[in-house]
Protein backbone atom coordinates (compact mmCIF):
# COMPACT_ATOMS: atom_id res chain seq x y z
CA UNK A 1 0.00 0.00 0.00
CA UNK A 2 1.21 3.50 -0.80
CA UNK A 3 -0.22 6.46 1.07
CA UNK A 4 0.75 10.02 0.20
CA UNK A 5 0.23 12.90 2.60
CA UNK A 6 0.61 16.40 1.19
CA UNK A 7 -0.47 19.94 1.92
CA UNK A 8 -2.11 22.62 -0.16
CA UNK A 9 0.68 25.15 -0.12
CA UNK A 10 2.68 25.96 2.95
CA UNK A 11 0.20 24.70 5.50
CA UNK A 12 1.66 22.83 8.47
CA UNK A 13 0.86 19.33 9.61
CA UNK A 14 1.47 16.92 6.73
CA UNK A 15 4.74 15.54 8.15
CA UNK A 16 3.18 15.21 11.59
CA UNK A 17 0.18 13.37 10.12
CA UNK A 18 2.42 11.04 8.10
CA UNK A 19 4.50 10.24 11.19
CA UNK A 20 1.36 9.53 13.23
CA UNK A 21 -0.03 7.24 10.54
CA UNK A 22 3.27 5.34 10.31
CA UNK A 23 3.45 4.97 14.09
CA UNK A 24 -0.08 3.53 14.13
CA UNK A 25 0.71 1.07 11.35
CA UNK A 26 3.94 0.04 13.11
CA UNK A 27 1.89 -0.82 16.22
CA UNK A 28 -0.19 -3.11 14.01
CA UNK A 29 3.00 -4.96 12.99
CA UNK A 30 3.10 -3.34 9.56
CA UNK A 31 6.42 -2.10 8.17
CA UNK A 32 5.76 1.56 7.34
CA UNK A 33 8.35 3.65 5.54
CA UNK A 34 8.08 7.44 5.68
CA UNK A 35 9.89 9.39 2.95
CA UNK A 36 10.14 13.13 3.52
CA UNK A 37 9.63 15.05 0.29
CA UNK A 38 9.15 18.61 1.55
CA UNK A 39 11.04 20.93 -0.83
CA UNK A 40 11.67 23.31 2.08
CA UNK A 41 13.61 20.66 3.95
CA UNK A 42 12.85 17.92 6.38
CA UNK A 43 11.47 17.96 9.88
CA UNK A 44 12.02 14.39 11.06
CA UNK A 45 15.82 14.63 11.34
CA UNK A 46 15.47 17.58 13.68
CA UNK A 47 12.54 16.17 15.61
CA UNK A 48 14.20 12.85 16.28
CA UNK A 49 17.89 13.94 16.32
CA UNK A 50 18.74 11.80 13.30
CA UNK A 51 21.71 12.35 11.00
CA UNK A 52 20.77 13.52 7.50
CA UNK A 53 22.27 10.45 5.88
CA UNK A 54 21.27 7.88 5.04
CA UNK A 55 18.17 9.54 3.72
CA UNK A 56 16.58 11.02 0.64
CA UNK A 57 19.84 12.59 -0.57
CA UNK A 58 21.73 9.27 -0.44
CA UNK A 59 18.76 7.62 -2.16
CA UNK A 60 18.93 10.22 -4.94
CA UNK A 61 22.65 9.47 -5.28
CA UNK A 62 21.88 5.76 -5.60
CA UNK A 63 19.17 6.49 -8.15
CA UNK A 64 21.52 8.73 -10.17
CA UNK A 65 24.22 6.03 -10.16
CA UNK A 66 21.98 3.09 -11.07
CA UNK A 67 18.95 4.59 -12.82
CA UNK A 68 16.51 2.65 -10.67
CA UNK A 69 15.71 1.69 -7.11
CA UNK A 70 13.89 -1.18 -5.46
CA UNK A 71 11.83 -1.14 -2.29
CA UNK A 72 14.80 -2.79 -0.57
CA UNK A 73 17.07 0.02 -1.84
CA UNK A 74 14.63 2.51 -0.32
CA UNK A 75 14.75 0.68 3.01
CA UNK A 76 18.57 0.81 3.08
CA UNK A 77 18.41 4.61 2.84
CA UNK A 78 16.08 4.82 5.84
CA UNK A 79 16.79 5.15 9.53
CA UNK A 80 14.92 4.01 12.61
CA UNK A 81 12.64 6.69 13.95
CA UNK A 82 10.56 6.38 17.10
CA UNK A 83 7.80 3.83 17.42
CA UNK A 84 9.03 1.47 14.70
CA UNK A 85 8.95 4.04 11.89
CA UNK A 86 11.55 3.68 9.14
CA UNK A 87 12.22 7.14 7.71
CA UNK A 88 14.20 8.57 4.80
CA UNK A 89 14.98 12.06 6.04
CA UNK A 90 15.81 15.31 4.28
CA UNK A 91 18.22 17.82 5.77
CA UNK A 92 16.38 20.76 7.29
CA UNK A 93 16.42 23.83 5.01
CA UNK A 94 19.27 24.44 2.60
CA UNK A 95 19.73 25.13 -1.08
CA UNK A 96 18.93 22.64 -3.77
CA UNK A 97 16.43 20.52 -1.86
CA UNK A 98 13.51 21.51 -4.05
CA UNK A 99 15.50 20.59 -7.15
CA UNK A 100 16.66 17.32 -5.56
CA UNK A 101 13.07 16.38 -4.75
CA UNK A 102 11.95 17.33 -8.27
CA UNK A 103 14.79 15.24 -9.74
CA UNK A 104 13.86 12.28 -7.59
CA UNK A 105 10.24 12.47 -8.68
CA UNK A 106 11.09 12.69 -12.39
CA UNK A 107 13.73 9.93 -12.37
CA UNK A 108 12.10 7.33 -10.11
CA UNK A 109 11.80 3.86 -11.57
CA UNK A 110 10.77 0.87 -9.43
CA UNK A 111 12.15 -2.56 -10.26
Amino acid sequence: MLTVVTSLGKTPGSTTLAAAMCALWAQQRQQPVMVEMDPAGGDAAGWWSLPVEPGVLSLVGHLAATGHASLEDLRTHCQDGPGGIRVAVLPPGGDGLARTVDDLGSQWSWV
